[in-house]
């Protein structure tokens, strides 16, 4: 069974772009409505709470935090919510974190980091499930045969990290759902499959920078990001640093050069 979503933005564009760029049912969910302003939202969650709102910030009628406090008031105290906007609606966002709001991504949306995101709450509410005995995780009748299956995936990986590769093709190769190893990946390792294979890709790019003199595009299309922007954004989340002022930190240190991230 799917998690139910709901969309909530007043540009009917934006509605577009969430429901047809994002590739939704691989990782378990399903768009189950649209609406343009708070108040209609409200509306639909009274008659059929989704486990999940999407929402921009800024609507009119009911802005999207006014709609995440009624949702509070009206007892649906652990809903999750997504808000989406833009990089000046900051101080919004640090309202919706006051709400209990966890997730937040802004416009325009790149599918990558939806996705990331949405690998991250199907785990969530897997969990949620299993904790209250009515788990929604996918059944897996091969789930006790297939207990070493996490292990192996990240050895896949870790081969080809450099590739681009959906979870829905890891599991087929595998033989398992992608949403039951979505889940189980992260209960293992920590973190989703696509943010285990960004810190193998970064982790090789650090050791690019330290001992190539290769470009910084270069290294970026080496280690499997054909947009550099992503690269630069990934490198700069899970080392604090821009890839420059790293191999600038890095030169004169004599790393040990070895090959790739290791097996």
């Amino acid at each position: 069974m799917a998690y139910s979503v709901l969309l909530v933005d007043d540009e009917p564009h934006a509605l577009d772009g969430l429901k047809l760029m994002v590739d939704w049912e691989r990782f378990g969910f399903r768009v189950t409505g649209v609406c343009r302003d708070g108040e209609e939202a409200m509306r639909l969650i009274r008659t059929g709470p989704p486990d999940l709102v999407v929402t921009d910030i800024r609507m009119p009628v009911m802005d999207g935090l006014a709609l995440i406090e009624e949702v509070r008031r009206s007892g649906f105290r652990d809903m999750l919510f997504v808000i989406v906007s833009g990089y000046h609606d900051f101080e919004y966002a640090a309202r919706a974190v006051r709400l209990g709001v966890r997730h937040y991504l802004t416009k325009p949306v790149i599918d990558s980091e939806a996705e990331e995101m949405l690998e991250r709450l199907a785990a969530e509410l897997g969990e949620r499930g299993r904790k209250a005995g009515t788990g929604m995780e996918p059944p897996e009748p091969q789930a006790q045969a297939r207990r070493g299956v996490q292990a192996e995936v990240a050895k896949f990986l870790r081969g080809h990290y450099r590739s681009s590769l959906t979870i829905r093709e890891i599991a087929e190769r595998f033989y398992v759902h992608p949403v039951y190893l979505g889940q189980s990946f992260t209960r293992k390792y920590g973190m989703g499959i696509l943010d285990y294979v960004h810190e193998l890709r970064i982790a090789e790019a650090r050791r690019l920078l330290a001992c190539t003199d290769m470009t910084l595009g270069a290294i970026a299309e080496a280690v499997g990001y054909n947009v550099y922007q992503h690269f630069l954004k990934q490198f700069e989340r899970r080392t604090g640093m821009k890839p420059g002022a790293y191999r600038a930190m890095a030169a004169g240190r004599s790393p040990a050069c070895q090959e790739g991230p290791s097996s």
